[in-house]
């Protein structure tokens, strides 16, 4: 049962997707339609998500999410993961408001992403385990990715992911000492 206490409003009009609010007298509330919105959801590489609001009305429209500021762009981007509500009115008749049947629109978290890969790159020549052989004056971590551009001794047991060697960088490796490779 629908029960209205409100004595501004007009009508109410159910239309499939959408709801019609009229809070004034004004004749001739066609509200937007909206489909469903283009959804691009968050990636390991892009941890943000955006939403393109699909509707089509008369005149210009504008765009809500969550009850924030309305735009007229129909693209949110930048988006965290989480629920959205969507809405769209009529820039002319700002009471003529359609509300997104199918609200939430829902953007998840990337989920197994793995681990971030690590990078380091020789800076000058030196030993391994000298941190200002290094960008960032930070010796290499295990299983970190590689790349030598100077001549840089091996003095250090490690484990690197990937290791590429660059002209004229060289890597000498001391006898007794072990640089494992995991790809």
């Amino acid at each position: 049962m629908l029960r209205l206490s409100i004595r501004k409003i007009v009508c109410i009009t159910l239309i499939s997707t959408a709801m019609c609010l009229r809070t004034n007298a004004q004749s001739g509330c066609v509200p937007p339609a909206i489909t469903a919105p283009t959804v691009t959801q968050p990636t390991c590489a892009t941890p943000t998500g955006t939403i393109v609001v699909n509707a089509t009305g008369g005149g210009t429209l504008e765009y809500q999410l969550n009850s924030g500021a309305f735009q007229v762009s129909n693209t949110f981007s930048g988006l965290a993961p989480g629920s959205y509500d969507i809405a769209v009115r009529l820039q002319s008749s700002p009471t003529c408001l359609s509300i997104y049947s199918g609200n939430p629109v829902v953007l998840s978290a990337a989920t197994n992403c793995g681990p971030v890969p690590v990078y380091f790159v020789s800076v000058k020549n030196g030993n391994w385990d000298n941190p200002s052989t290094w960008l960032g004056n930070v010796v290499p971590t295990s299983g970190a990715n590689i790349t030598i551009k100077h001549n840089v001794i091996g003095n250090v047991n490690t484990t690197c992911n990937s290791l590429r060697v660059q002209s004229p960088g060289s890597l000498t490796v001391n006898p007794a000492i072990t640089i494992n490779l995991l790809h």
